[in-house]
């Protein structure tokens, strides 16, 4: 038994040193492989919820019938969305009409089209950005001692210490952790900050409730390249 042992194990150290001394090759057929399986994933997707090729721009985001392929795999009557993202867009509108999925939606689909997949839209015109910069999510957690509205701070500030020209940031509810008043004057405070940035805002979409901001003239609009959209609530489409 011992022998046999013995003998399993020079056989054993004798495979694993030519497989060793062919790793090189294996492992670029592991990768050519990989490539090859990922791009073949992403044609039948493709294929499968009929995605378009996007066309790359210098300087917008356009999308015609934007979709959003995680949300379609949930529900049956999915609305797409048009939107033209040129600089500082603010979306605002009621509930459950679609805001934060129409964010989420531009973001996949600029992260589709630079990873050289097609896109789920009618049309899309697409600037490459060199990072998505976020302020979506609040998880708290008790193992850090920051709160919600901390946390939000944290997010939006490190989103405009990494702002460069050619990023994309996308902004759900800021300032809805604290009190109505101090949110107001930290989101429009916000607002004023990216539109005067130079040479000019970054592709922005921003969502909130806040419409105070626009109706009472909190900040000049006339002097700000700040466009305003309103959604319609589902029911009412």
């Amino acid at each position: 038994h011992a022998q046999i042992v013995d003998r399993e194990m020079e056989i054993e150290m004798a495979l694993t040193k030519e497989i060793l001394g062919e790793s090189e090759t294996l492992l670029q057929a592991e990768g050519s492989l990989a490539e090859l399986d990922c791009i073949l994933s992403l044609a039948l997707c493709a294929l499968d919820y009929k995605l378009v090729r996007p066309q790359f721009t210098e300087k917008q985001l356009q999308f015609e019938g934007l979709r959003n392929l995680l949300q379609e795999a949930v529900t049956d009557n999915f609305i797409p969305n048009d939107l033209h993202l040129d600089g500082l867009v603010v979306l605002t509108g009621p509930n459950s009409s679609g805001k934060s999925v129409l964010l989420r939606s531009v973001g996949q689909a600029v992260v589709l089209a630079q990873m050289g997949s097609l896109v789920p839209a009618r049309t899309a015109k697409i600037q490459p950005v060199d990072r998505i910069l976020t302020r979506i999510v609040c998880q708290e957690s008790c193992l850090t001692e920051a709160g919600a509205f901390e946390i939000d701070l944290r997010q939006i500030k490190r989103a405009c210490d990494s702002l460069t020209p050619n990023s994309l940031l996308l902004i759900d509810e800021f300032g809805k952790g604290t009190v109505p008043n101090d949110g107001i004057a930290l989101f429009a405070g916000l607002l004023v900050h990216l539109a005067q940035l130079q040479p000019s805002p970054p592709p922005t979409l921003a969502i909130t409730h806040f419409v105070e901001i626009y109706h009472q003239a909190i900040i000049d609009h006339s002097l700000l390249p700040i466009t305003w959209l309103c959604m319609e609530s589902c029911e009412e489409e």
